[in-house]
This record gives structure tokens, sequence and C-alpha cells, in this order.
């Protein structure tokens, strides 16, 4: 390992070596250094399904979201690997008025936002 280096990122999983190869791609940092006491994209970074999803109360966090859903749509091209992405959905359970108000008011700046969310209720 070099002694020096302009980032080092500490970790590498899926977080650490996004965050490098972003760094490199994309604001041309040539001296990208990611240190990982394994082995790169092990742990649970290297084994698990993940689930991304823009359904969130705030118009900022939406917005973030529907940019990484884009990015990871893209991903599989981009890298020449399949890693199964695929889109579903989500369904949110409340149990009380109040929750159910928050639920509505989300639903509604979602709806804003451009994603198609409904709400259902009981027969």
């Amino acid at each position: 390992m070099r002694d020096r280096a302009e980032i080092v990122v500490v970790g590498g999983g899926i977080m650490g070596l996004s965050t490098a190869y972003h760094l490199a791609r994309n604001h041309g940092v040539s001296e990208v250094t990611v240190v990982e006491r394994s082995y790169l994209c092990g742990g649970a970074s290297g084994r698990n399904g993940g689930g991304v999803r823009a359904q969130w109360s705030s118009e900022a966090n939406i917005r973030l979201m529907q940019e990484s859903i884009r990015m990871c749509r893209e991903f599989a091209g981009e890298m020449k690997i399949n890693v199964w992405f695929r889109q579903g959905g989500y369904l949110f359970l409340v149990r009380t008025e109040a929750a159910r108000r928050s639920l509505e008011e989300s639903a509604r700046v979602q709806n804003d936002c451009g994603l198609s969310t409904r709400l259902l209720t009981p027969p």
C-alpha cells in the first residue's frame, strides 16, 4: 500500500467502494485508497439483497432517493454485470389516526414529486 493518498476511504463494502468509484469517475480524484480489514465487498455488502425506496416524508429525501434509484437502474449496464435490480413496491400499515394522517401527508408529498403512491383502506 502506498504511504500517501489524496483520499482514503475506510471500509471496502458497497458504500465505501461506491464512494471511491464516484470520486474517481465524477470528480477526477486519481489517488483514492480503499482500506478494508477483510476483503472487498465482503460481509453484509457481498451477501445481501438490498432495497431502495423513494417513499419518504420530505421532498429532499424523495428527490435524493429518486436519483439513487436512477443510479441503481443504470449500474448493471455501466458495470456490465447482472445485479438483479428489480422494482416492486412497499406497503405501510398504520394502526392509529395520527399515523394515518402522517401517511396521508407523506403520500401527498410523494405524489407531488411524481411517485405513484396510493392509499388503500380495508373494505
